[in-house]
């Protein structure tokens, strides 16, 4: 079977203007959102989904700002898949930390923790200040499928094309803080999809992102090694 999804783009903002935009926000939604790093190219950086947008960039905002996210020192033309592939691909945790190119939480890691490091480190909580001022949110109501399902598909399919660029290593296994890369499969999609990008904000999105149009499960699908996909 295969589903045509109509993402109607509503709003895009910076995070000083999200106030501009609390109506919409604020309202119970099948939402899909995503952060946009502005370089050179500007990229897609994360995808989530949610039922409240404001419920849920509260979390983002506070657990960002209290050092519990991994945040790229990125200027602000950077390519965020260059960048990746030089600073992140095939490294260890404590490789990546002490390059001081990307901040990897380490608080809830036995052995690493350092209350410092993740709260106190004035330099690096102005990164991650600095970090949300120059992403760029956009959002979206998700009409026709599981909204779960329809996050995991983009982003398995945004991952595969900046794999492309980078390599099959900037997927990362050996802990979920290192798989916030694009953003986290919380559900395997069980169907394929189209796609279509409508809404006043979606020609701001980068056109590699507006290019997704279809998922193939299962050859597009990302598996844990345990997992086949359902026939």
């Amino acid at each position: 079977m295969n589903v045509h999804v109509r993402l109607n783009w509503q709003v895009i903002t910076n995070s000083c203007d999200l106030d501009d935009h609390s109506e919409f926000l604020s309202q119970d939604c099948n939402g899909l959102y995503v952060w946009i790093w502005p370089g050179n190219p500007a990229r897609i950086f994360y995808i989530g989904e949610t039922g409240n947008f404001s419920n849920r960039f509260t979390d983002h905002m506070s657990k960002m700002l209290g050092g519990e996210y991994t945040v790229f020192h990125m200027d602000k033309n950077d390519d965020f898949v260059e960048f990746a592939k030089k600073h992140y691909a095939g490294k260890t945790i404590d490789e990546i930390n002490s390059a001081e190119a990307i901040y990897i939480p380490t608080i809830s890691i036995p052995g690493k923790r350092s209350f410092s490091r993740a709260f106190f480190d004035e330099t690096r909580r102005k990164k991650r200040m600095d970090n949300l001022q120059l992403h760029r949110y956009a959002f979206a109501t998700v009409e026709n499928g599981d909204r779960k399902e329809v996050e995991g598909a983009l982003i398995s399919l945004l991952r595969k094309q900046y794999e492309k660029h980078a390599g099959p290593s900037l997927q990362r296994g050996d802990s979920r803080v290192n798989q916030t890369l694009v953003g986290n499969i919380n559900k395997y999609p069980t169907t394929a999809f189209t796609f279509e990008h409508t809404g006043a904000a979606a020609s701001e999105l980068p056109q590699e992102f507006l290019a997704i149009t279809c998922y193939d499960c299962p050859k597009d699908r990302e598996y844990p090694a345990d997992r086949s996909c359902p026939k």
